[in-house]
């Protein structure tokens, strides 16, 4: 009698299944683009490019520092005593912890520009569920990438290591200096003149690393 309808249940599975198919591609789109090798790569070098910049900062304040040191071991006649085998090991130390934080800042940046990707990915899929087709899915990741890498770049170019010699310089010097001039003191068994004790406290040194 009724010819063996089904009301057009039929046409809307394959309309569903169409619909789920369209926003497979979409989101499949949208992952291989963000999957690629070439952003694989682009990671890496957002990394080198990091670490070589803040590498160079580094190199800058290094040599600063050591000029200054020389200079000032020269002034005092120190050179080529303990003071000057001290304060040369401790610029190395202090050139060590710059490398390992010029480092540390380019896997920084490299995972910056991925966590900023991982959103997008997840935006761009949410809006492919929703109905954006392949073309569009395809033209936003690419655009919204390319944004993501333009400012990684950009930031990428003020890299340092922090101020890792700036309390070396003058202080310890200084200190080590008024120490080989005046080596023991006479009152009440003091080993350094009171007004001098202070002037160095370590090699602490309080500098972050700037992206």
């Amino acid at each position: 009698m009724g010819g063996g309808g089904d009301g057009g249940a039929g046409q809307m599975r394959a309309d569903e299944e169409e619909r789920q198919r369209k926003v497979q591609m979409a989101v499949d789109t949208v992952n291989s683009t963000f999957n690629g090798q070439g952003r694989q790569a682009m990671y890496k070098d957002i990394q080198d490019a990091t670490r070589d910049v803040a590498g160079r900062d580094l190199d800058r304040q290094f040599t600063t520092a050591s000029n200054q040191n020389l200079f000032g071991l020269a002034r005092s006649g120190l050179l080529g005593g303990s003071v000057d085998a001290e304060s040369g090991a401790d610029l190395a130390t202090r050139y060590g912890e710059g490398q390992i934080r010029a480092t540390a800042a380019g896997q920084g940046a490299a995972a910056d520009l991925q966590s900023v990707d991982e959103r997008t990915r997840q935006n761009l899929i949410s809006l492919a569920q929703s109905g954006m087709d392949t073309g569009t899915a395809a033209s936003m990741a690419a655009g919204q990438m390319a944004a993501a890498a333009d400012t990684a770049r950009a930031t990428s170019q003020g890299a340092s290591v922090g101020r890792l010699f700036d309390d070396m310089g003058q202080a310890y010097l200084t200190n080590q200096q008024l120490r080989a001039r005046y080596p023991t003191s006479t009152t009440q068994g003091s080993s350094t003149p009171s007004m001098f004790s202070n002037l160095f406290a370590g090699n602490s040194y309080g500098g972050t690393v700037r992206q």
